[in-house]
């Protein structure tokens, strides 16, 4: 199978600081990778590194290109932590998808924008709600609408980076569907980043367990596991809830035993 990002010998020292030191992983297509780890311990620094936003040292490509370059190809979509919009300004809902197919400052939209605003409203499930004002939606809805956006841009790969923050509990679940959703009717690669890992655990075909080096990469069984979390969340940790029942995406079943 086609590998869609490749991470080789990662290292990234900010303001004099070793943020990340010798990382290697990689994803295969058309799936689901989630990025958990403790505040501080660079999974945010990991993503900028991926798509090129901050100086590394090592090897990463995206579907054979460099971050740079799938950007500039449009391979890559991102959806950073923060909203990029200001909930005050006057936009709607299909004016925030529409700009996800302008490339560049100066960019034009398509001809078709109409059509693929609707479209892509629609596999979010928020089709009503595109002359509805973006800051006026709820938070579960804003990130429903921020995807369409992305995908907007008909990228190979997206990018997350705790896509939940702010938003409910039910509104979480909800999220991670869709996820696994448009992962299988897009063939969409995702790689997210996330804190709540005995939830996601049950979304994604593949965990990276980080704090300033890699762990754990494989298999998301490995959240029920004493002596990985302790060694990516301190001594402290000692295992972590996940859903009682078998993960459909990685096949792996729970073996916390729902404690």
């Amino acid at each position: 199978m086609k590998k869609a990002l490749r991470v080789s010998g990662l290292n990234v020292t900010l303001s004099g600081r070793r943020i990340l030191e010798n990382i290697s992983f990689d994803v295969e297509e058309g799936k689901i990778l989630g990025i958990v780890g403790p505040n501080g311990g660079g999974k945010t620094t990991l993503l900028k590194a991926i798509l090129g936003l901050v100086s590394y040292e090592g090897e990463i490509s995206i579907f054979g290109f460099s971050p740079a370059e799938a950007r500039k190809r449009g391979i890559v979509g991102y959806l950073p932590q923060r909203s990029l919009f200001d909930p005050d300004f006057p936009l709607k809902a299909k004016d925030v998808v529409a700009l996800g197919m302008v490339k560049g400052w100066f960019g034009k939209l398509p001809s078709d924008w109409k059509e693929r605003v609707e479209h892509y409203l629609k596999l979010v499930n928020m089709e009503e709600w595109k002359d509805y004002p973006f800051g006026k939606l709820s938070g579960g809805q804003q990130q429903r609408v921020s995807i369409a956006r992305v995908l907007a841009g008909e990228p190979q790969i997206v990018f997350l980076d705790e896509p939940n923050t702010g938003v409910d509990v039910v509104a979480q679940e909800d999220f991670y569907q869709l996820l696994t959703k448009l992962n299988r009717e897009l063939n969409l690669t995702i790689v997210m980043v996330s804190h709540d890992i005995g939830v996601i655990s049950s979304y994604i075909h593949e965990v990276a367990c980080l704090n300033r080096v890699l762990h754990y990469h494989g298999a998301p069984v490995c959240l029920t596991q004493p002596e990985i979390l302790k060694k990516v969340y301190g001594p402290a940790a000692d295992r972590v809830l996940v859903h009682d029942e078998k993960c459909e995406n990685c096949g792996y079943p729970d073996i916390s035993g729902g404690k």
